[in-house]
């Protein structure tokens, strides 16, 4: 019987959202390729249970979260089996290794335009990573965009090292926050609509900008807040400009671009992976957007 080709998912923590995100991600990548994706959580890991787990599994290559120097897997400890890392550590032998790495100063920016916006007397910057390269990269980018606009700025640090610190790292960061007025993220009224926004609403938006590719529906959607779904569509549409559906499918065709532009991601399974319940349905709408076709915006943009 042929082995299906298996990635394993190394140190994650299934009770961090990002990590979650991420390992949808994969599974999404690896159906695409008729791949199986399988985790070593990071309370399990250590050397000898990857040693196992790959002895066991022969997978094809791996994806590691990079905790701090004390419990991250090295490189070496992988041996012949390609690995990439998430966000690894500015040292020595995870410089050599390969990895995926965030624009944290692009963070940091972003933030503060979306803080901007809604013009508040000053800032605050609340980080957990303290010592780690892109919590500081975040903090001081949006602490320079602070200092360009003359506005003040204050940061407060709980750091934590494992996963179980987590919780009590919240109840130190609470009560310093609860001291500061709450700063409301929004969006320029000129792109995202007119209406006063709800805290749900925004929660909404939130929700979907996570999960519109992982086959989020207007449905299920409105099934997370109180009352009707009608009503919950009529308070979207005053909030935001537009229903439910159109941010979701909004969302799904951004995505949709980003894996346009990446030339050797095929474009038949472009619709699954960003959440279209069909390529009929797919097509559909990215040819009302956009007015051409996926390979002809491709053939376009590369050439």
């Amino acid at each position: 019987m042929t082995q299906v080709p298996t990635i394993l998912y190394v140190d994650c923590n299934l009770r961090s959202g990002i990590d979650r995100r991420r390992l949808d991600g994969l599974r999404r990548y690896a159906a695409t390729r008729k791949w199986r994706v399988e985790t070593l959580e990071h309370g399990d890991c250590s050397a000898e249970a990857l040693r196992e787990a790959l002895a066991r599994l022969r997978p094809i290559g791996c994806a590691a979260e990079c905790w701090p120097p004390k419990t991250a897997l090295r490189p070496a400890a992988f041996g012949r089996v390609p690995v990439v890392y998430f966000e690894p550590l500015d040292e020595p032998e995870w410089r050599r290794a390969h990895g995926v790495t965030c624009d944290n100063a692009a963070v940091g920016r972003l933030a503060f335009e979306e803080l901007s916006s809604t013009h508040p007397p000053a800032y605050a910057v609340v980080s957990c990573g303290r010592g780690r390269r892109w919590a500081n990269e975040r903090t001081d980018s949006f602490l320079d965009c602070c200092r360009k606009a003359g506005a003040a700025c204050d940061v407060a640090h709980f750091p934590f090292e494992r996963a179980d610190e987590f919780d009590d790292c919240v109840g130190r960061m609470v009560p310093w926050v609860a001291f500061f007025p709450p700063l409301l993220v929004d969006r320029r009224k000129s792109t995202r609509g007119y209406g006063r926004r709800e805290a749900r609403i925004l929660e909404a938006v939130e929700m979907i900008r996570r999960e519109a590719c992982d086959g989020l529906t207007a449905a299920n959607l409105a099934r997370r807040f109180p009352g009707t779904r009608q009503l919950f569509d009529l308070c979207f549409r005053e909030a935001m400009g537009h229903s439910p559906l159109d941010e979701i499918i909004h969302v799904r065709l951004q995505r949709v671009l980003e894996l346009l532009s990446q030339p050797d991601f095929p474009i038949s399974a472009i619709a699954d992976f960003c959440g279209f319940p069909s390529e009929r349905v797919f097509q559909k709408h990215f040819r009302a957007r956009f007015h051409t076709s996926m390979r002809d915006w491709r053939k376009a943009r590369q050439g």
